[in-house]
């Protein structure tokens, strides 16, 4: 079983000059996250809010779909959610930003849209993460294109 602080170093940016990882996620949010999900998950993608740190989570574990948001500093965390199957999908929405000049060829910044029955809305703009959070963004988007297919 994952512990917690192993969830707290996987969602906050890695650094190998560091002796530990930036503080993205606090160890709170991953006590959070360690109650709701069965870590480690088939993809995750997640949402820093306006301090830097993780907020928003989303994950996708076989036929799930998972959203959890923190509000509140780390002494009072208060945490909301849902879980989805994938079947209560009724559409994907897709966009994209892309640039091309003379360093990068054909850069794309995606993002989604995921209509649920009965739900509010998901969105993920790679847009909006930077670093590890970037690549987790556009792990999650494939995995959630793939199980919708």
């Amino acid at each position: 079983m994952t512990d917690v602080e192993q969830i707290r170093d996987e969602l906050s940016e890695p650094n190998p000059f560091a002796r530990e990882p930036a503080p993205v996620a606090s160890s709170v949010f991953a006590l959070a996250v360690h109650s709701f999900t069965r870590w480690p998950v088939d993809a995750w993608a997640g949402i820093r809010d306006g301090q830097g740190l993780l907020r928003t989570l989303y994950w996708i574990q076989g036929n799930t779909l998972g959203q959890l948001v923190a509000e509140g500093d780390e002494n009072s965390l208060k945490v909301t959610g849902s879980v989805q199957q994938i079947s209560n999908i009724s559409a994907v929405h897709i966009a994209a930003e892309v640039s091309q000049d003379d360093f990068v060829v054909g850069r794309g910044r995606r993002s989604v849209t995921v209509k649920v029955d009965g739900a509010k809305d998901i969105t993920v703009d790679v847009a909006q993460c930077e670093g590890h959070l970037r690549e987790q963004a556009n792990a999650f988007i494939d995995t959630l294109l793939d199980a919708v297919r």
